[in-house]
C-alpha cells in the first residue's frame, strides 16, 4: 500500500539551493507519493519543476482583501498547489481555512495535535475543526505527537478516533504521523494500524535526509 510523505520545509532552505533541492527530489525512486510543501517564496519554483505534489504551507481563510503579507486559497490554485497545511491553534479559524481550501479544491492537512488528550477530546477538536464541511475523503490528518513514542498507546488512540469520524459520519479519512521521524524509527512509525503517511518537518529541507528516509521505508 503506498505511503503518503510529506515535506514540511517550515522556514529553511536558501534560493540558490533551491533548483538543486527540487533536481535531487525528481530523482528519488520511490512507489509512495510525496508531498512537498516548501516556504511560500518557493511555490512557484517548486510547481514549475518538481514532479511531486506541491503544498503551502498557511493560508488565510478569506479569499481576496486587504491582509498584508498573506495568501489565499484561491491565489493558492491559480498557481497549481494542490495541498495546504492547516496548524491553528484556534480551532474557529481552522475550521475557517478548511472550508476555504475546500472551495477552492485544494486538499486540507490539519494538524491534531495530541498534548496528552484523550481520543474523544482529539474527535471533539476534529468536530470543531471540520463544522459545515463535507466530503472527509478529502482530508488528510496530521496526528501529531512530540513526545517519547509509545506506540502501542498511539494506535490505540489512532484507531479509537477514526472509528469515531467513521461512525459519526460514515465516511473514511487518511491519518499520517507527525513527530520526530527519522530513519530509524519511520518504518515502526509506519507499521502503526491506520496510519498511512508520515509529515517531516525541518529535516526534510536536508534533500539527503529525505533520500535516507524514503529509501529504508518498507
Amino acid at each position: 500500500m503506498k505511503k503518503i510523505i510529506v515535506l514540511n520545509h517550515k522556514m529553511n532552505l536558501l534560493y540558490d539551493e533551491v533548483l538543486e533541492y527540487i533536481v535531487k527530489l525528481n530523482n528519488i525512486d520511490t512507489d509512495n507519493d510525496i508531498i512537498v510543501c516548501p516556504s511560500s517564496i518557493y511555490l512557484e519554483s517548486f510547481i514549475n519543476y518538481c514532479n511531486w505534489g506541491v503544498g503551502s504551507q498557511e493560508m488565510h481563510y478569506e479569499l481576496l482583501g486587504d491582509f498584508t503579507g498573506e495568501i489565499s486559497s484561491l491565489q493558492l490554485k491559480s498557481m497549481g498547489v494542490e495541498y495546504v497545511i492547516i496548524d491553528e491553534k484556534d480551532n474557529d479559524i481552522a475550521n475557517k481555512k478548511v472550508i476555504a481550501s475546500l472551495e477552492s479544491n485544494i486538499i486540507p492537512i490539519i494538524y491534531l495535535n495530541d498534548n496528552n488528550n484523550s481520543a474523544e477530546e482529539l474527535y471533539n477538536t476534529f468536530k470543531t475543526v471540520t463544522k459545515k464541511v463535507e466530503g472527509y475523503e478529502f482530508i488528510i490528518l496530521a496526528y501529531h505527537n512530540n513526545k517519547e513514542l509509545n506506540l502501542t498507546d498511539v494506535e490505540e488512540k489512532i484507531q479509537q478516533l477514526k472509528n469515531m469520524i467513521k461512525v459519526d459520519s460514515s465516511k473514511d479519512i487518511t491519518i499520517i504521523y507527525s513527530g520526530d521521524i527519522n530513519k530509524d524509527n519511520v518504518n515502526k512509525i509506519l507499521s502503526v494500524k491506520e496510519v498511512e503517511g508520515v509529515i517531516l518537518g525541518s529535516i526534510s529541507s536536508s534533500i539527503n535526509e529525505v533520500e535516507n528516509i524514503v529509501n529504508v521505508i518498507d
